[in-house]
């Protein structure tokens, strides 16, 4: 059994790398449009309706949702474009 050890071997691919900052992008973007989504539908209808008692499942279960998926996207034409 041989062991591959040469740096050729444990350098990670071009095509990884550009797979792991796409990834990486589709993360970050899905991050902050998942929270600003979250934040945007659980305290907005507590603002503007506080006698409304299920305002925030707005925010749990459509726009933060929504903003993860909107923010993968983002981050999927950002990797794609920077490419």
């Amino acid at each position: 059994m041989s062991l591959d050890t040469s740096a050729e071997a444990l350098n990670l691919k071009t095509s990884d790398r550009i797979g792991k900052a796409m990834l990486a992008s589709m993360a970050r973007w899905a991050l902050i449009l998942g929270i600003v989504g979250f934040l945007g539908g659980f305290v907005g209808p507590i603002v503007f309706t506080p006698e409304a008692n299920q305002g925030p499942l707005l925010g749990i279960f459509i726009t933060g949702p929504l903003g993860v998926v909107l923010g993968a996207v983002v981050g999927l034409v950002i990797a794609v474009r920077d490419r």
